[in-house]
């Protein structure tokens, strides 16, 4: 059954948006569904207090909600670990973890520092 309610009103402290998301949106069960079938899974976070209090600061600053602070910054950490992970990928090619072993055999052979014995 469709069960529309207005974002952020599934209790706690789920905030709204400061704009519509879209002009048609509800809810099914703890799934947020837009008209373009975008789908937005409710997820209960916690966070330790004074982080949650920096990232409520810094929405505000924004003029954004925390909710959209907080899912703007997931999706910039997803962004920056994906890309990241693309391009070394990319540049090790069909390397393999022993093709090292030709560069490291060329390093000199010192005795390790006083403290850095293993």
């Amino acid at each position: 059954m469709r069960e529309n309610r207005p974002y952020g009103s599934e209790g706690g402290e789920g905030e709204s948006p400061s704009r519509p998301l879209s002009s048609v949106w509800y809810f099914r069960g703890r799934t947020l569904f837009i008209l373009n079938h975008t789908q937005i899974r409710l997820y209960p976070l916690k966070l330790p207090t004074s982080v949650k209090n920096a990232a409520h600061r810094l929405a505000k600053q924004d003029g954004v909600s925390l909710n959209q602070w907080i899912s703007s910054a997931v999706a910039e950490k997803v962004g920056a670990v994906e890309t990241a992970a693309e391009f070394l990928s990319r540049m090790a090619g069909e390397s393999k973890p022993l093709d090292m072993n030709r560069y490291l055999d060329l390093v000199h052979q010192k005795p390790a520092m006083n403290g850095d014995e293993v």
